[in-house]
C-alpha cells in the first residue's frame, strides 16, 4: 500500500469520525423510544441503544463511500453523498415525486 492511499484512508477515517461526533444520537435515541421505534436484531424487536445506532451509522457512511449510489438508508438513518460531502440523517417523515 502507497503513502497516499493510506494517508487518503486517514483521512476519511477522521471525516467519518467528525460525522458521528457531530450527530445527536442521543436525541435519536430519545425519539426512537418515545415513538417506540423498533429494530430487529438477535431474534428480538427493540429500540435499538445508542451503541447500536452509532454502529448502524458508521457502517451506512462506510457502505456510501464504497457504492457507486448517492443515497442509502436502512432503520430512519439516511446518508448521501454529493460530489465530495456525505450527509447523515435521521428521517422520521418524508415524501416525493417525480417527473416534475
Amino acid at each position: 500500500m502507497c503513502y497516499n492511499s493510506i494517508q487518503k484512508r486517514g483521512e476519511n477515517m477522521k471525516k467519518t469520525k467528525k460525522i458521528l461526533k457531530n450527530f445527536d444520537f442521543e436525541k435519536v435515541h430519545e425519539v426512537m423510544n418515545h415513538l417506540n421505534w423498533v429494530w430487529y436484531n438477535e431474534d428480538e424487536y427493540k429500540v435499538p441503544t445508542v451503541k447500536e445506532l452509532k454502529r448502524t451509522a458508521k457502517e451506512l457512511i462506510k457502505q456510501i463511500k464504497k457504492a457507486d449510489v448517492d443515497r442509502i438508508a436502512t432503520g430512519g438513518f439516511e446518508v448521501r453523498k454529493d460530489k465530495d460531502t456525505i450527509t447523515l440523517q435521521f428521517v422520521l417523515t418524508s415524501s416525493d415525486v417525480e417527473g416534475i
